[in-house]
This record gives structure tokens, C-alpha cells and sequence, in this order.
């Protein structure tokens, strides 16, 4: 049975309170990051400013946050044009879908 969103980003929740992430404001463009991690797991800049609506800068400061505290690993090494995964969700759904085709 899949874990339902609403759980995984419960957990993802969790995570912004870990003191890694400093205790970010509830209208942080990192917290709101990781609430969206569940539906959007693979995520650059500007998929990032359309989801939180906060500006370039600070959504970039977000997600080198994220990528330094280990929630976030970055795919490529451009200086822009960035993309980053959490690779956390990714197994989640990788062992779901090893678990639906399994007899």
C-alpha cells in the first residue's frame, strides 16, 4: 500500500524542524520546499520560485540549504541551470513500485 502523501510530507515536515535547517519561519521558501518535495521530488530554480512564489535569490539560498543539510543532492555540476533531487522520495517510490510488481 503507498504511503499517501499527506504522510510523506508529514515526514518531510519533520525534517524542517531538525535544527540543520535552523527552524525556518513558516513562510520560509525552505519550508515551503519541503512540503513540496513529495509532489515535485526533482526540482530546479525556477520550478522552485513557481511552487513557493518567493524570488530568485531567495528560493536559491533555499535549496543550497536543503542540498548542504543532505535533504537535496544536486544532478549536475552547471553554474546554472542547477537540478536537484531527494533522493529520500525517490526511493520511497522506487521501493513502492518494487513492491507493486513483486507476485
Amino acid at each position: 500500500m503507498p504511503l499517501p502523501p499527506e504522510h510523506v510530507a508529514a515526514l518531510l515536515e519533520d525534517l524542517c524542524r531538525l535544527e540543520r535547517l535552523g527552524r525556518p519561519r513558516k513562510d520560509a521558501a525552505i519550508r515551503q520546499l519541503v512540503k513540496a518535495l513529495p509532489e515535485q521530488p526533482v526540482i530546479d530554480v525556477p520550478a522552485a520560485q513557481q511552487l513557493t512564489g518567493k524570488p530568485h535569490v531567495a528560493v536559491g539560498s533555499a535549496l543550497k540549504r536543503l542540498e548542504e543539510s543532505g535533504i537535496l543532492v544536486r544532478l549536475n555540476e552547471r553554474k546554472w541551470g542547477r537540478v536537484w533531487e531527494c533522493d529520500e522520495i525517490l526511493a520511497l517510490v522506487d521501493d513502492f513500485e518494487k513492491g507493486v510488481s513483486a507476485p
